[in-house]
């Protein structure tokens, strides 16, 4: 091997490990290919979530086709650091079965994933040791394509921007229901199955007009939920009976507040839960009546 050569293929694999590094910081990945619902759209991929308590895990519960390829993005693009497989011969997916994963970027061989028996599955990547798993999920009833949804609308503090909209995950025991506890504000809002499609490639979960209890799905219509009174709610959502509710929470702590420039300041977590020692981060502040965002160093 040539000394050029050589150089290039420390530079390469240098170049990858520092990709691999900023995946697992900015905690993203994402399941794409006709074997999900995104098809080979980048901006509908499926996003994993993060195990709570391991950042380099990422899980989702999403139906996948049989016979159908799929792999694993770091952004919701092509041109960035991709998961797929070793080779040929390790295509084909069994459940309970670990596959390896292999790290590439660019005009590697793509060797994309496939199961052989359509179905919901949980799925399991370990950056850490480049390692998948896959199992039939439980629950089969009805497909389940979608691992969270995204909160928008001037109800959030995040409003109509798609790029910092709260995620609402999946319950791991119900993978139909999402669920989460968010400060509300007064106003509108409506769920997207992805913040990166934009407005005009995306679907949505919209309030049905005659009944806000109950959920419609499409990229057409736009009857959002109207929020009346701000506060802590517990929203749940079930895409299988296509319900809602929203249910407000005490337990967030932001039920009453004293008033006067003296009163004690109180910190929450931008989706409503209360922290009594807050360290560096963003958080809703209030103090007085007066409710602001801030940023603690």
């Amino acid at each position: 091997m040539g000394l050029k050569t050589f150089t290039k293929s420390i530079l390469c694999g240098t170049l990858l490990a520092v990709g691999v590094l900023n995946v697992n910081a900015q905690g993203k990945l994402y399941i794409i290919g006709p074997a999900t619902e995104a098809g080979w759209n980048p901006g509908k991929s499926v996003s994993m979530l993060s195990d709570a308590g391991d950042a380099n895990v990422f899980k989702a519960t999403v139906y996948l086709k049989a016979n159908e390829e799929f792999k694993f993005l770091t952004e919701p693009e092509f041109t960035k650091i991709e998961y797929r497989a070793k080779s040929a011969d390790d295509v084909e997916v069994t459940p309970g079965v670990a596959k390896d994963i292999t790290a590439v970027q660019g005009d590697a061989e793509d060797y994309k994933f496939h199961v052989t028996e359509s179905g919901n599955y949980d799925i399991s990547c370990d950056l850490g040791t480049n390692v998948m798993l896959i199992n039939k999920s439980a629950y089969q009833d009805t497909n389940v394509n979608y691992a969270a949804l995204w909160l928008i609308g001037n109800a959030c503090d995040a409003g109509w921007d798609l790029g910092k909209a709260p995620i609402m995950p999946q319950d791991p025991s119900k993978p139909y229901v999402y669920s989460g506890v968010y400060n509300l504000n007064a106003g509108e809002l409506k769920f997207t199955i992805s913040p990166n499609a934009g407005f005009d490639d995306s679907a949505f979960y919209f309030s049905n007009p005659n009944d806000p209890s109950k959920m419609e799905f499409g990229t057409t219509g736009d009857h959002k939920w109207n929020i009346t009174e701000a506060g802590p709610y517990r929203i749940t959502a079930n895409v299988a009976d296509m319900t809602i509710s929203f249910v407000k929470d005490s337990s967030a702590g932001i039920s009453s507040v004293e008033t006067g420039k003296d009163a004690p300041a109180e910190y929450f977590t931008l989706s409503g839960i209360k922290v009594t020692n807050p360290t560096a981060g963003v958080y809703v502040k209030r103090q007085g009546g007066k409710t602001v965002k801030v940023v603690l160093k």
